[in-house]
């Protein structure tokens, strides 16, 4: 997905039942403009993002501050 191509984010937790027992998985969403298109969810845990990162990432809107 191009940057130009992000509408919102979103952050959130996602239950994962597995053999060793469930765990929740931390995620950070992506959204396209065009509705069609699929989104990009990135594992919060499988990267170590560093301040611009984050700085980035808010500067994004977040989905759930824009529903009524």
């Amino acid at each position: 997905m191009r940057l130009d191509q992000i509408h919102h984010r979103r952050e959130y937790e996602e239950f994962q039942d597995s053999p060793e027992g469930g765990i929740n998985v931390s995620y950070l969403e992506l959204i396209p403009y065009d509705g069609a298109a699929r989104s990009l969810k990135i594992p919060k845990d499988e990267f170590d993002f560093d301040r611009a990162f984050w700085d980035w990432m808010v500067s994004i809107p977040d989905i759930e501050h824009l529903k009524p």
